[in-house]
């Protein structure tokens, strides 16, 4: 839904003829209100070449956090040939959204490991830590340390007080090098501090049942005022 979000507010536009209306608005506010439901565009799993602004398919569970190590590893390689002294063209730094279900995955363990051997200083993981999975909580299967797991890889690792101000999360990475250099952060929000809570002010306040559900009246009480408007009635997933 970020994703979707992100596309509609900054009015990204059609640009491939092949599968969209060239100039239409890649994501509508109608496709976001019917959210993996058939025929809109906010798919549950983004998929490539399907819409305007998706640049690869992050359906499978670590395909994403591992496609990240790739960009990572390609902004290294464009920087080494292109970058002049004092005129850097590729200074980027790579932001990576995951949850319990990728790092569950064996392919963002391996992605992972090969960020800490790499030495890779321009990634970014924020682990949304909030032990649940699409078929339940994470006790069921996977209770490991993850941050701890993390440090043996080489990778910083920083946590997050209050992970629904995702704004926090995203400040700490860029001033998280460790002082041997390179950011390779991990900022997850552990379960002994204030644990994320899923679609914070919408219909459904946490569980399995908001993992990946549709959107939902939102809860006009909440006082932080999330979701009052563009969200149809409809109560469940």
């Amino acid at each position: 839904m970020l994703l979707w979000s992100v596309l509609h507010l900054t009015g990204t536009r059609a640009a491939n003829a092949d599968y969209e209306r060239l100039g239409a608005p890649s994501v509508t506010l109608d496709d976001i209100r019917h959210f993996r439901q058939l025929d809109s565009k906010a798919l549950g799993h983004p998929k490539y070449h399907w819409v305007s602004g998706v640049e690869t398919t992050t359906g499978p569970p670590g395909q994403g956090i591992a496609t990240s190590v790739g960009m990572a590893i390609a902004r290294k390689w464009l920087a080494s040939h292109y970058n002049k002294p004092s005129f850097d063209v590729f200074d980027y730094d790579i932001y990576t959204v995951c949850g319990d279900g990728c790092l569950m995955e064996g392919v963002g363990s391996e992605a992972a490991s090969l960020v800490g051997h790499l030495g890779l200083d321009d990634l970014c993981w924020i682990y949304d830590n909030n032990h649940i999975k699409i078929e339940g909580n994470t006790r069921i299967a996977f209770t490991e340390d993850v941050a701890t797991r993390f440090l043996a890889y080489g990778w910083n690792v920083l946590s997050v007080g209050d992970a629904n101000e995702v704004v926090e999360a995203l400040s700490l990475c860029p001033a998280a090098a460790p002082p041997a250099g390179g950011d390779r952060t991990l900022a997850p929000a552990p379960a002994d501090l204030r644990p994320p809570q899923i679609r914070l002010g919408g219909w459904c306040r946490a569980g399995r049942l908001c993992h990946g559900g549709r959107a939902g009246r939102p809860a006009r009480d909440h006082p932080d005022g999330f979701g009052q408007r563009g969200f149809s009635d409809r109560r469940g997933p």
